[in-house]
């Protein structure tokens, strides 16, 4: 059993590994010291009475989801080793497999998402000159991606640290701005042949996106962000081991429609943080914030954060805006009804992923 330990551990030497033995999860070695002192769960070992005793700890099958959500909200990477035949079956030891690695950017469930708000993964990309680059962001939970290219390096750091990303993908060598590594993003390197290859990311995102051509995607001429926009795919793919179709059309932020607050305006008018740095009440955010479903916040949360310059967008708002507020029994029905509904967006995506359990169509 530990041979085959070992040698799935090897291929995930920076995660957690939770290998499913029967009805539990168990970790071992310096997975199970580390899993014992930050969930506060009793460390025991195999062997106990021989001189090469193994530390092992464990959480039932059916609870791991609280644990895993504590692991992922302290920036561990876990990796989900399932027995893939049935037990009753199997000839010898039962095979398993690495199903899904869980990170703090690319989690679907709800246990482990803010309820009204995003969580991002992206990707940026430079290239050799430093001259222009590409900045890839998603939500994976709801499938939302977009991008932003710059010939200005401190804007596209300044706009990642503006999303607040948790996860953030960097080509091997590159270096994290100070500034933006107070941020709590957790940075990923990737090997840039791999992960950031050009070629590779046109391949990718023709196939993901069911499109001819990247001008469909508004990528044809910005290879930057093509490039970050593979990595994007790249991480999906590997840690959610599977296809990842379910992300929605890809379009660059449109800058002739969208107007970028620097992070010091943002930080003054107290948009999402006040003064103190501490989100939450006094905010702007929370002030406007009346939505009765979580994917109502996240769409203030995106007109907040990038708010309109376009004129003709500003006042179909405002006239909306209007009517419900001359239409009081009209605005008090729809909101009745908007309150019975469920979040569609990451319900949807955790249906395609095949992560949905029996909670989610109650």
């Amino acid at each position: 059993m530990f041979e085959q330990y070992l040698r799935i551990k090897a291929e995930h030497p920076d995660t957690l590994l939770f290998y499913r033995m029967g009805d539990f999860y168990e970790l071992f070695f310096e997975d199970a010291e580390i899993a014992s002192r930050e969930l506060s769960i009793a460390l025991t070992s195999r062997n106990p009475n021989s001189e090469n005793k193994v530390p092992m700890c464990g959480v039932p099958h059916h609870a791991a989801e609280g644990y895993l959500a504590q692991l992922l909200e302290k920036g561990f990477r876990v990796a989900i080793c399932d027995q893939v035949e049935d037990p009753k079956l199997a000839k010898g030891l039962v095979r398993r497999e690495v199903t899904r690695v869980l990170t703090p950017g690319t989690v679907v469930e709800d246990a482990n998402l803010p309820a009204k708000g995003s969580n991002f993964l992206a990707a940026l990309y430079w290239d050799a000159g430093h001259e222009r680059g590409g900045a890839a962001w998603a939500e994976v939970s709801t499938g939302q991606w977009s991008g932003l290219s710059s010939t200005r390096e401190p804007e596209l750091w300044q706009w990642l640290a503006k999303l607040g990303v948790r996860e953030l993908l960097l080509p091997q060598g590159r270096t994290v701005p100070a500034a933006f590594a107070d941020s709590g993003a957790q940075a990923v390197f990737l090997p840039e042949r791999g992960a950031f290859d050009l070629d590779t990311a046109r391949r990718s995102l023709l196939e993901v996106q069911g499109v001819a051509d990247l001008a469909s995607l508004g990528l044809e001429d910005k290879p930057e962000l093509t490039r970050a926009c593979g990595a994007l795919l790249f991480y999906l793919r590997q840690t959610q081991k599977q296809d990842v179709s379910h992300l929605a059309g890809f379009r660059p932020l449109d800058l002739s429609r969208r107007l970028i607050l620097d992070e010091v305006t943002e930080r003054n008018l107290e948009i999402f943080r006040r003064l103190d740095g501490r989100a939450g009440k006094g905010t702007l955010f929370q002030v406007l914030d009346r939505t009765v479903t979580p994917l109502g916040a996240r769409l203030l949360e995106t007109r907040l954060r990038e708010p309109w310059r376009d004129p003709g967008s500003i006042g179909r708002c405002l006239d909306a805006v209007e009517h419900f507020f001359r239409e009081d029994r009209v605005r008090q029905a729809l909101r009745q009804a908007l309150d019975q509904i469920h979040d569609l967006e990451r319900l949807s995506t955790r249906v395609q992923l095949g992560r949905a359990t029996p909670r989610d169509f109650a």
